[in-house]
């Protein structure tokens, strides 16, 4: 057997002060746990990174630990250096690798039996005592502390760490030694160890919404011009109004109502600010007008920046039906602007038009507002030199209602007919996309279609898709980036108008994960729109009852 550790000299930083610890602390799924405070005690010597990489904000307590596990905590508390040598053939492809060969070389194990580590197996307490009981060098005990391990060949072990403090046992006179080994336990262990300083965090506040302002008419998007705080806001009915200071300015910033057709799905439904602002000074709007079609038009905003004029028509499109007229704008990163188009209304998509390539409508396009007037086209659209409209970006959608960029990607929130709610996400990438209507509704064939051969060829799927009993008109949200609500970074959190929810699910390499249910502290009816203020916090309008509310908590 390798000689075993003994008189480590184990270097610690100074844990932080309780003050100094955030709301909620360092990990969002052990508040109010037992062992939060061993929980922080660990995290604050960077012997834990949680459990969840690459976020790396869940700590997974009542998770079992594993050998692999364990020598991945043993080898930070050390800090023991790579060990240059290979001590089992079972551990090759384990994440912990390179912890195991450290600890073997330091003495702490042997392995499970010859040339083998079972680095998956899942360990119990008296194997925590012995790594322990070697990793610290502790002598034996002289004293029988508990009476359910006697006879164990690990008893010796059990009764060192506990003659050294470091366990009182499970419960009185038993130390449960064939117990799993929990994540949280292990935290406690650790601690006591290691002589860390204890303290768990302040409470971390409870998820809600704050009001922003109230008294609105049919509000339909928020939007903070950059690098300003206040609020531009868009109501249906063609106004758009300005909140600074915690008011509403008496005067409209643009006042669009004789443009407008409003009722229904009609109205004024999005607006956008050039990425150059304010050197660039455009407002670019998308509008219901009274001839049935819907226009993007781009105004200049004043130097006062107090309203905006001089309208320009970008672009108008005939739309055969009152309603999915899609309704949102935005820029991407690179400069250009995508205005997402419904498929011109009526059920089932009469004459397949969302998938139809010579009309715009059911698609999601892009165009350059700053090479020509009115608009160039990117020359890496996907149909640029091919038979389809050169400002085709993609295609196959019912009514984009919300969609949105972040990092590269862009999450689409398209509306469903009588099967399926999804949310589409995609790298913002100019391939020719086909989300697929009407052919499909979500991932299910829709009967109706005029072609039903159900062939999937060349079709992108939603990569989350609700039932109408759990949905009954998708709003494509945004990832929370802002600086507070800490529980919800890097979650793209959307909503659903009429039947209140909103849920949220983190991407890891285009795949959803951690999807959660957040309606309730969160439940919202008539939410349309997810926007943020000038510090990035989350904002939502709510349709239904004319108000604007910030995303709380902790």
């Amino acid at each position: 057997m390798v000689a075993v550790v003994a008189a480590l000299v184990v270097t610690l930083m100074p844990l932080p002060s309780e003050a100094a610890l955030a709301p909620g602390g360092t990990f969002t799924d052990d508040d109010g746990n037992f062992h939060e405070g061993a929980i922080e005690a660990i995290a604050a010597e960077g012997i834990t990174r949680g459990c969840n990489p690459p976020f790396v904000d869940r700590y997974c307590p009542a998770g079992d630990v594993d050998r692999g596990a364990m020598a991945a905590f043993l080898r930070r508390a050390l800090d023991l250096p790579d060990s240059g040598t290979d001590f089992f053939t079972d551990d090759n492809t384990s994440p912990f690798e390179a912890d195991i060969n450290a600890i073997a070389q330091a003495g702490i194990t042997t392995g499970c039996r010859t040339g083998e580590f079972c680095p998956q197996r899942t360990l119990r307490r008296d194997e925590m005592a012995a790594f322990l009981r070697r990793a610290l060098g502790l002598p034996d005990s002289g004293t029988d502390f508990f009476t359910d391990d006697n006879g164990l060949a690990l008893e010796g072990d059990i009764n060192a760490i506990a003659q050294a403090g470091i366990t009182t046992g499970c419960r009185t006179g038993e130390f449960c030694p064939h117990r799993t080994l929990r994540r949280d336990e292990m935290a406690s262990f650790l601690a006591r160890a290691f002589d860390l300083t204890q303290m768990a965090p302040p409470t971390r506040p409870g998820l809600g919404w704050s009001l922003v302002v109230g008294g609105l008419n049919s509000p339909i998007q928020v939007l903070a011009p950059p690098g300003e705080n206040r609020l531009l806001i868009a109501e249906q009915g063609g106004l758009i109004k300005i909140f600074e200071n915690g008011s509403l300015s008496p005067t409209p910033f643009l006042n669009l109502k004789a443009q407008v057709d409003f009722g229904g799905e009609k109205g004024l439904l999005s607006m956008a600010i050039h990425p150059d602002y304010p050197t660039d000074r455009r407002l670019f709007v998308w509008y219901y007008a009274p001839d049935n079609h819907t226009r993007l038009v781009e105004y200049d905003i004043a130097l006062d920046l107090e309203s905006a004029s001089s309208p320009r028509t970008v672009l108008s499109v005939a739309q055969p039906n009152s309603n999915h007229n899609g309704g949102f704008l935005a820029f991407g990163d690179d400069g250009y602007l995508y205005l997402g188009l419904g498929d011109g209304g009526g059920g089932n998509d009469p004459g397949g038009k969302a998938r139809d390539l010579t009309t715009l409508l059911g698609k999601m396009i892009r165009i350059d507002v700053d090479g020509a007037q009115p608009y160039a086209i990117p020359q890496d659209n996907p149909y640029v030199g091919k038979p389809g409209l050169d400002e085709i970006w993609a295609s196959g959608l019912r009514n984009p209602w919300r969609w949105s960029f972040d990092a590269g990607r862009m999450y689409i929130g398209d509306v469903g007919q009588d099967a399926r709610e999804e949310i589409n996400m995609v790298e913002a990438s100019p391939v020719g996309y086909d989300f697929g209507w009407s052919r499909f509704e979500g991932t299910v064939c829709n009967p109706n279609d005029s072609d039903p051969s159900c062939s999937s060829i060349g079709l992108t799927f939603p990569v989350v898709e609700l039932g109408r009993s759990a949905a009954r008109s998708i709003v494509g949200g945004i990832v929370y980036r802002g600086p507070t609500v800490r529980s919800l970074a890097d979650y793209y959190i959307y909503a659903d108008t009429f039947v209140g929810t909103v849920r949220a699910f983190r991407q890891v390499g285009g795949t959803p994960v951690e999807q959660v249910d957040l309606t309730g502290d969160l439940k919202l009816d008539g939410i349309v729109h997810f926007g943020t203020d000038g510090s990035g916090e989350l904002l939502v309008v709510s349709l239904f009852d004319g108000s604007i509310y910030r995303l709380t908590g902790g």
